[in-house]
Order: C-alpha cells, then structure tokens, then sequence
C-alpha cells in the first residue's frame, strides 16, 4: 500500500468536522501503525480544546 501525504480533512465519526493540514503520513516498520502529522487549523476538540489529550491520567 502506498501513502501519499496531502492537505486533508479528517472527520471522526460522531463529531463536528474539524480540519487537519497533513504534513505527512508514516507508517512503521511492520505496518501495523500509522503516523499522521498534522497542523489543525483552530481547535479540534469539541470541547473547543487545541487537542482532545488535556487531562492527565490521574485526575477525576
């Protein structure tokens, strides 16, 4: 399979629809996992958060 990086939306299901710049797409040495790299162009939580990974794992 091969991977071209180019500008994209990505929606995630379920959600408003939030626009990524891709700057690239990796993919590791098993294939198993992908890596997007991407700018957002303004918050892509729903919360209205820069990124939806703002809570720490020990906090309730």
């Amino acid at each position: 399979m091969v991977l071209e990086p180019q500008p994209a939306g990505i929606v995630a299901q379920g959600s408003d629809f939030r626009q990524l710049n891709v700057h690239s797409i990796l993919i590791d040495c098993d294939g198993d996992t992908i890596l997007i790299r991407a700018k957002p162009a303004g918050p892509v939580c729903h919360t209205g958060s820069r990124s939806c990974f703002f809570r720490r794992l020990d906090e309730e």
